[in-house]
């Protein structure tokens, strides 16, 4: 079922895809803004994460027994069986939102304005998402990295090959036209991944048993309810800038959001591969270990986002504005450094909620999750139609993240012994203000963006980042402890990697 491997393997493949995903973002910036415009790419934002999110809400129950029996199955049978009643049901879910999409809209969905959706290309982009579902989950869970990692990238890399290539021929984009070739590429990509599933399981049966599949989704019902939570505190400012102020400052907005939550990365892959392994270590009493694990990496995240934060600071509005334009470098410049300081604290609660999992916590991590989403949700609703400004909603994100890891770590302290170094975090703090200061004298103030091109400005991150981590090794905070800490951690096995089918 697998091949031979560690969890530096497992973090380096998924390294390497997540990458792509993220920078799909960055590098559709400058190349689609300046064609449509703010409130056109705004739109596509809402619609094609709202849209997709919903669909993935309604069917995510129904997955998780699924998804956390097959890794166990012992034949191609077996899997069949498995993999038969929730994907017979997603299709029932694909058809619904088919029928109410076209029913309800007719052929086109207006946005805001000028702007429209073709309702075909929502199907479309449905029926793609499905597939990618299915792809991804079977070879997550059946521990093929190579092939799930492959899946994952692909479909970024082909989207914008197609989109560079729409270019290069004249063909101006538009929301339609990245649609459609999101659709295209996710199809694309899924399919020969799907092919060689089915050759392995056997052609599936349209199989859907009511008691069974009232019975996973209760069983998925946290993971649903979390996915809700996760989804709005993450996602549902957009739709109150939208509601309050315009669809423009939804595409002013995203751009300095993806851009700041860059560093996100780092504890989304983390948790990833260390919660199955933290959950084993747990079950065999390894106790120590598995919590020295996790301090090990919430401190390695944090010796990264402080520095991140001061970057987005002092010249992550000018990044920006190269980006895109000026103009928005300015309009996200205090969102920038305020939603980096928030992905600090959200990849400590992704961690928390690692630990949750594996203690078979996770109402409690639910329950952190819900208070920032209410934090969130309700200053959002206070003070954005009074302050009519962006930069609320960067800080509605920073309290509600805030918060969350706060009571992660009151609710699971009875039950988890989080070490916090604060001699370690002085050092990261004093490391990344020399830093801050050394871009000052490099001519950058906070919040500002900077007559600058592209080459200098790369170079003085460059030189950023080099000062930051002379002055913390020379303050003893990058040594040989640390470098052993990423070593042992990298060496680390994730459960079940090894054995073979």
């Amino acid at each position: 079922m697998s091949s031979e491997g560690g969890i530096g393997w497992a973090l380096g493949l998924s390294f390497v895809s997540q990458l792509i995903l993220q920078l799909q973002g960055l590098v559709l910036l400058p190349i689609v803004i300046p064609w449509m415009g703010e409130a056109s790419y705004g739109a596509y934002v809402l619609v094609y994460v709202g849209l997709v999110q919903v669909f993935e809400l309604t069917t995510t129950g129904i997955t998780y027994s699924y998804s956390r029996k097959l890794v166990s199955a012992p034949t191609a049978g077996e899997r069949r069986r498995l993999f038969e009643p929730q994907f017979s049901f997603q299709i029932i879910v694909l058809a619904v939102f088919s029928a109410v999409l076209l029913l309800a809209f007719g052929k086109t969905i207006e946005v805001e304005g000028n702007v429209v959706v073709t309702t075909w290309l929502l199907v479309g982009l449905l029926a793609a998402n499905l597939l990618c579902r299915q792809v991804l989950n079977y070879y997550r869970n059946t521990l093929r990295f190579v092939s799930y990692n492959l899946a994952w990238s692909g479909i970024p890399l082909l989207f914008l090959a197609m989109l560079l290539t729409a270019i290069a021929v004249g063909h101006a984009p538009s929301v339609d036209t990245l649609l459609a070739l999101q659709t295209a590429a996710g199809i694309g990509v899924s399919l020969p991944f799907f092919w060689q599933m089915l050759r392995e399981i056997g052609v599936p049966r349209f199989r859907l048993r009511p008691r069974l599949v009232v019975a996973d989704f209760r069983v998925g019902l946290p993971v649903t309810i979390g996915m809700i939570i996760d989804f709005t505190l993450n996602f549902g400012d957009r739709y109150l800038i939208l509601v309050f102020l315009s669809v423009a400052d939804v595409g002013r907005y995203q751009p300095a959001y993806q851009l700041a939550s860059f560093v996100i990365v780092l504890p989304r892959l983390i948790a990833m591969i260390l919660t199955p392994l933290l959950a084993r270590m747990v079950d065999l009493g390894d106790r120590a270990e598995s919590e020295q694990l996790i301090a090990t990496a919430m401190r390695l995240f944090i010796m990264i986002a402080v520095p991140f934060a001061v970057g987005m600071l002092m010249v992550g509005p000018s990044f920006l504005g190269r980006l895109t334009t000026v103009e928005m470098g300015i309009a996200g410049r205090w969102v920038l450094p305020i939603v980096a300081a928030a992905a600090a604290f959200y990849g400590l609660a992704t961690l928390m909620e690692s630990v949750g999992v594996a203690l078979n916590r996770l109402r409690m991590v639910v329950r952190a999750s819900a208070l920032g989403m209410c934090l969130n949700i309700g200053l959002n609703l206070a003070f954005l139609p009074l302050l009519r400004d962006i930069a609320v909603a960067a800080v509605t994100t920073l309290v509600g993240y805030a918060a969350s890891a706060a009571y992660s770590s009151y609710l699971l302290r009875a039950h988890w012994r989080f070490q916090i170094e604060w001699v370690a975090l002085l050092r990261f703090a004093a490391a990344a203000s020399v830093m801050g200061g050394g871009l000052w004298g490099m001519g950058y103030r906070p919040a500002t963006v900077a007559a600058i091109s592209v080459l200098p400005l790369l170079g003085s991150i460059a030189a950023a980042v080099a000062i930051y981590f002379a002055i913390l090794s020379g303050l003893g905070g990058l040594g040989r402890r640390e470098l052993a800490q990423i070593t042992s951690l990298m060496r680390s096995r994730v459960p079940g990697i090894g054995k073979t089918q």
